[in-house]
């Protein structure tokens, strides 16, 4: 089938503005709708849902944003989701703007690895692009041969490294609003996390 519109390609979306907005938005209530039922399932077995959230369901979701330019634009609704479905369905209570903030750190800085995808949305797309910069040339000059490992190792570990920057950035600033407390039990558990890894 022939179409100017665009097309769904390898799960993520080619085409114009207009297709890729209607295909994004079709997905995000998909996702949305998945988590209300994970909700649902949270309030009798949380452990089992937060696994099937970190370990599943949120995959989805880094893939499109890794494939989609403005992807965390749509994406805000499934944030919401989680913010006021979710995340209260795990704790049986209410959660605040500063309590999901600390739930989207990594577990080794203290939170529940559950990110904010709004927010990581503009960083994952642009690791993608630099991580497949070095094969997208050569496809754009018909070439035949693969890109060099050792340089798309290197644009990894700059990412990775640009990543940990960010989320340790992100870390102290949301330790600075923390009540004592609540510091002391993040920095008893990023002292485990340490040792486990």
């Amino acid at each position: 089938k022939i179409t100017t519109e665009g097309k769904r390609h390898l799960g993520a979306s080619v085409g114009s503005d207009d297709f890729r907005k209607i295909y994004c938005e079709e997905k995000v209530a998909e996702w949305c709708s998945e988590i209300e039922r994970l909700s649902n399932f949270a309030k009798s077995q949380p452990h089992a849902a937060y696994a099937a959230f970190v370990h599943g369901e949120m995959h989805k979701f880094t893939y499109f944003m890794r494939t989609i330019p403005d992807m965390n634009i749509h994406i805000k609704k499934v944030d919401d989701m989680i913010k006021n479905r979710f995340l209260p369905s795990l704790f049986d209570s209410f959660i605040s703007e500063q309590d999901q903030k600390l739930f989207s750190l990594p577990t080794r800085f203290g939170g529940l690895g559950i990110p904010i995808f709004n927010k990581s949305g503009v960083q994952n797309h642009y690791a993608s692009k630099n991580i497949t910069s070095p094969l997208v040339a050569i496809m754009l000059t018909q070439g035949d041969f693969l890109p060099d490992t050792n340089e798309i190792n290197v644009k990894k570990k700059e990412s990775k490294r640009q990543q940990e920057m960010v989320t340790k950035m992100t870390s102290d600033n949301i330790e600075n609003k923390l009540n004592d407390k609540t510091l002391r039990s993040i920095k008893e558990a990023k002292k485990k996390g340490a040792s486990s890894w």
